[in-house]
């Protein structure tokens, strides 16, 4: 990092206090990329079940030849549901990698 070794040369700072202070910033944003991916995990363990719900719905569907009304707008809801879900984690972890 230039910002690292900028402050090695012109300030009276020891290295090893530079160097510890980068290891912490680094070790802070691993724990919130960290906190983040998990966070994903969870959205992930609890949409899946709606999906496998869709999957099947629509695996009935195929099998009758037709979708009526309310299956298509459970269909509807369940993947809404957990597309938003997914992109707000997704757009929580970018948020933690910039």
């Amino acid at each position: 990092e230039c910002s690292l070794e900028l402050a090695a040369r012109f300030s009276a700072v020891p290295a090893s206090m530079l160097l510890t202070d980068v290891a912490l910033s680094c070790t802070f944003e691993a724990s919130r990329m960290k906190h983040s991916a998990s966070q994903l995990q969870e959205v992930r363990r609890d949409t899946e079940p709606s999906l496998q719900t869709l999957k099947t719905n629509l695996g009935i569907s195929k099998i009758l030849g037709t979708v009526d009304t309310e299956t298509f707008k459970l269909s509807l809801g369940l993947v809404g549901k957990a597309a938003s879900r997914m992109l707000a984690s997704v757009r929580q972890l970018a948020g933690a990698v910039a």
